[in-house]
């Protein structure tokens, strides 16, 4: 029996979940809160205005990211992996990958991976079992799924 990822299998990626944002947007709120308390301590201003400068950017940047999270379908034809981005924009033409996704974090029911397309940066995919046409299973196979070379014996 072999349990090789079947090949033409085409996978939807879009953003995370809300709840995960509600989540990180509380956590950020926290963070704000610690940056109040340390600042209402007596913190001379320098440290606690650099520490809201910073904390100001990196939640700029988060959302920014949030907003631009790629949708796209993932592809693998057997033989390669291809990212083809949405319908009407910039990347909308299939691009092969440099190699397979990398998977970051499994939760069964969904994968976060990282994906380098040819001629361009590295990106984010977040893939779930909801929102997949394909088979879940042949795409989790397909993301572990590493060919082995052939032994000469």
């Amino acid at each position: 029996m072999t349990h090789n990822a079947p090949p033409r299998r085409i996978h939807a990626a879009g953003r995370p979940p809300r709840a995960l944002g509600w989540g990180l947007l509380a956590l950020a709120a926290l963070g704000a809160a610690a940056l109040a308390l340390w600042a209402l301590q007596g913190t001379r201003p320098g440290p606690a205005a650099l520490g809201l400068a910073l904390w100001l950017a990196v939640g700029a940047s988060a959302w920014h990211g949030w907003r631009r999270w790629p949708q796209a379908q993932l592809e693998w034809d057997g033989r390669a992996w291809w990212l083809q981005g949405a319908p009407g924009g910039q990347d909308a033409r299939p691009r092969a990958l440099r190699a397979a996704p990398e998977v970051c974090w499994d939760g069964q029911g969904f994968v976060l991976l990282r994906v380098e397309p040819v001629g361009q940066r590295a990106r984010w995919l977040w893939l779930a079992a909801a929102g997949s046409a394909a088979p879940w299973g042949d795409l989790r196979r397909a993301v572990y799924w590493r060919a082995r070379p052939a032994s000469n014996a």
